[in-house]
């Protein structure tokens, strides 16, 4: 399926592409991170350390965010839901 949208598809060669490089980048800083930690530290803890911090924004936003802009409707109608049975 995804090949076909690569080739048929330009937008998302060029979405494709970026990301890619985006994710690059970001396996790079993170390698070049633990380097850095490790040679001026020689502590294992601390490059594991840089790591949660590096990753925990990620898994405290995420569910407040939301997967996608199209489940805020079901967010909402669970809201409504959630509201409409609690006693007033």
């Amino acid at each position: 399926m995804y090949l076909r949208l690569l080739r048929d598809n330009r937008d998302f060669r060029l979405l494709y592409a970026g990301t890619l490089i985006s994710l690059g980048g970001d396996w790079f800083l993170t390698v070049a991170l633990l380097d850095l930690v490790l040679s001026l530290t020689g502590s294992a803890t601390l490059a594991s350390l840089m790591l949660l911090c590096q990753s925990l924004p990620i898994f405290i936003v995420t569910p407040f965010a939301g997967p996608a802009p199209a489940c805020s409707r079901c967010w909402r109608a669970r809201r409504r839901c959630c509201r409409s049975r609690t006693p007033a």
